[in-house]
């Protein structure tokens, strides 16, 4: 299931989003043991979807690499802060890697 939240400013949406994270946890959707650091202090665990923000055609898993507003589901959080996901727009994609700097500059909570 998506939702589509609308905001009027970059800090609604922010609100948005992170009541969306608190209620997932809640519910028991996102598991909040692990988490890794994303681009302004947000955190992102497994369960979580997240955009990243930034084309980047080495970060691939066979023909599927990362595209700026690309949604993704996080299906593994590493130790390092990297992020395991599969993309949530293409059915069928294979996971892939994040490294954790990528992570830190260039991915939103989704």
């Amino acid at each position: 299931m998506s939702s589509v939240l609308v905001a009027e400013t970059g800090d609604a949406v922010a609100t948005l989003n992170r009541r969306a994270r608190a209620e997932r946890i809640l519910s028991g959707d996102v598991d909040a043991t692990a988490e890794a650091s994303l681009k302004d202090e947000y955190a992102a665990s497994v369960g979580d979807v997240v955009i990243t923000r930034k084309n980047d055609r080495r970060l691939r898993s066979g023909r599927e690499w990362v595209r700026n507003g690309a949604r993704w589901k996080v299906v593994a959080v590493r130790r390092d802060g990297s992020l395991r996901v599969q993309n949530t727009d293409r059915a069928g994609s294979r996971p892939l890697n994040l490294p954790a700097e990528y992570v830190a500059e260039n991915v939103d909570l989704g």
